[in-house]
């Protein structure tokens, strides 16, 4: 009995254990699925968070694109009417007209050239009439800007200084020498008075006046001959009662550094009236308070945009020619010569030949218009037609020759003034 008790009881245990482990089995799998379960059931949140992230972010994207479209849209808008907001605030609407279509100017692309050149001219207009008024006052003109201003001035001298003297200086030209165009301009003004019977004796008296003191002192360098023709300027104008105005092109060129004192007593002078610009291509314009003083400069502000090309080249070195001024002192003899000249200048010009004119060929056509002259009178009718600089003597095929420093399009010029003149 025993024997049999010990043997089912050992069954039964084993019976146990297997049961036992069947169960720890089963758990052991009902875990494992269970945690399968829970970790797929994790990465389904995961991803549907992820694509409701992605969801999301595309919708803020696309929203956010079309309220930065709408809003791009609506920029101009806003912007207008904020401008429109600051004019009505802050009075922008009240501005002086200059300074509107310098503003106007400075906002153009390069590209715009005709609008720009209609804007120069309201500019010129606005612009001439302030430093006619400053001129007929008393100061000087020193124009400061963005761009070169040479055209700017030029129609300036044309349009509003004619009822004097002007000369045009372009000091950006590697030719300019200031005695030369001082000597010019003393030759202008002594036949200008020349031809007026009022000034007969007045311009004998200074012609005198001028010849001793040139005798009187030694001869020197560009400077003293510039201080020399200086004195000869102002005792020539104190005859005269037209104004003598003096346009340079580049005041802070390195050509007028040591002969800019020269100026400065040409300034001083009451009939005498500057208009410079200064553009600052090399160095700033220092002006110490002699200077100062002498040349009583109003500092104006004009910007053109334009480029310096012209300015720097001079265009063929003939720009400082300003034949209105040359046809006043000339007279009658001389304005026919300086027709016939650059009629048949131009011819060759046309003709794709040299534009130097032989005095030969110069004497026989001047023959044909009523103007029958030796070859020693000739050449001192040149001598009154080059001593201004317009003309220059040189040689032709071994021959003498004369030429007009002016291109094509400055020849028709020339020759419109001389038909206006009834030459």
């Amino acid at each position: 009995m025993s024997l049999l008790r010990f043997i089912s009881d050992t069954k039964q245990q084993q019976q146990q254990q297997q049961q036992q482990q069947q169960q720890q089995v089963s758990s052991g799998k009902e875990t494992g699925t269970r945690r399968k379960l829970r970790t797929d059931t994790s990465m389904g949140l995961h991803a549907t968070t992820h694509s409701m992230h992605a969801e999301r972010a595309r919708s803020c994207s696309s929203s956010s694109s079309s309220s930065s479209s709408s809003s791009s849209s609506n920029d101009p808008i806003e912007e207008t009417e904020a401008d429109q907001l600051h004019t009505h605030v802050y009075g922008d609407s009240a501005l002086h007209p200059i300074q509107q279509l310098q503003e106007s100017v400075l906002n153009l692309p390069e590209q715009n050239k005709q609008t720009k050149e209609c804007l120069m001219t309201e500019q010129l207009q606005l612009l001439g009439v302030r430093w006619k008024c400053l001129l007929m006052s008393g100061w000087n003109i020193l124009v400061a800007g963005c761009g070169s201003k040479g055209r700017l001035l030029r129609e300036f001298a044309s349009t509003f200084l004619s009822d004097g003297f002007c000369c045009m200086l372009n000091a950006y030209q590697r030719e300019f020498k200031l005695h030369q165009a001082l000597q010019a301009a003393v030759q202008v003004v002594r036949n200008h008075l020349r031809t007026h019977t009022n000034y007969s004796v007045a311009t004998a008296a200074a012609a005198a006046a001028a010849a001793a003191a040139a005798a009187a002192q030694p001869a020197g360098g560009s400077n003293a001959s510039c201080e020399r023709l200086v004195k000869e300027l102002k005792a020539l104008l104190s005859f005269s009662y037209s104004p003598f105005y003096i346009i340079i092109i580049g005041f802070d060129s390195a050509a007028l550094t040591d002969s800019r004192r020269h100026l400065a007593a040409l300034a001083s002078y009451e009939k005498v009236r500057l208009i410079c610009s200064a553009d600052h291509l090399l160095h700033a314009v220092l002006l110490d308070a002699a200077e100062l003083r002498d040349f009583r400069f109003v500092f104006e502000t004009a910007h053109t945009r334009l480029d310096y090309s012209r300015v720097q080249d001079g265009s063929g070195g003939s720009n400082s020619v300003n034949f209105e001024v040359v046809m006043r002192g000339l007279t009658t003899n001389h304005k026919r010569l300086l027709r016939c000249i650059a009629e048949m200048q131009l011819a060759q010009i046309e003709r794709n030949e040299s534009p130097i004119v032989s005095l030969s060929d110069l004497g026989t056509e001047a023959s044909g218009i009523s103007l029958s002259v030796s070859k020693l009178k000739l050449k001192e009718l040149l001598v009154e037609v080059t001593s201004h600089g317009a003309a220059v003597q040189t040689r032709k095929n071994g021959q003498e020759a004369v030429a007009i420093r002016a291109n094509k399009a400055q020849l028709k010029e020339l020759l419109q003034l001389l038909e206006k003149a009834g030459i």
